[in-house]
C-alpha cells in the first residue's frame, strides 16, 4: 500500500503500483526548502533592482520638475506630475 521513493527516484514515480497507491516522496521537504530559498533571494535581489532604478527616475522627475517651475506654477507643476504643489515646493527648494 505504501511506497517510499528517494528525491532521485520521485522525478520518475507518478503514482504507485495500484490504483490508491500512496507515494512518499523523501527528501521533498529539503528540495522544498532549497527552492523556496532560491526564489526568495531571486525576488530580494529583484527588489534591490527596482529601488535602485526607481531612486534614479525619481531623480530625473525632480530634474524636469525644476525645468518646467521656471514657467509653470507649483500648481501646475504638481498636476503633471502628480504631486502637491507642497511636494513641488520641497523639491524646487
Amino acid at each position: 500500500m505504501f511506497q517510499t521513493v528517494e528525491t532521485e527516484e520521485a522525478q520518475q514515480a507518478g503514482t504507485g503500483e495500484h490504483p490508491g497507491d500512496i507515494v512518499v516522496l523523501c527528501g521533498l521537504d529539503d528540495w522544498l526548502r532549497t527552492a523556496r530559498s532560491e526564489a526568495r533571494e531571486h525576488v530580494e535581489a529583484e527588489l534591490g533592482d527596482v529601488v535602485e532604478e526607481l531612486a534614479a527616475i525619481e531623480v530625473r522627475r525632480d530634474e524636469l520638475i525644476r525645468r518646467c517651475n521656471a514657467w509653470l506654477s507649483l500648481r501646475a507643476v504638481g498636476e503633471l506630475a502628480g504631486l502637491s504643489h507642497t511636494q513641488i515646493r520641497r523639491i524646487t527648494s
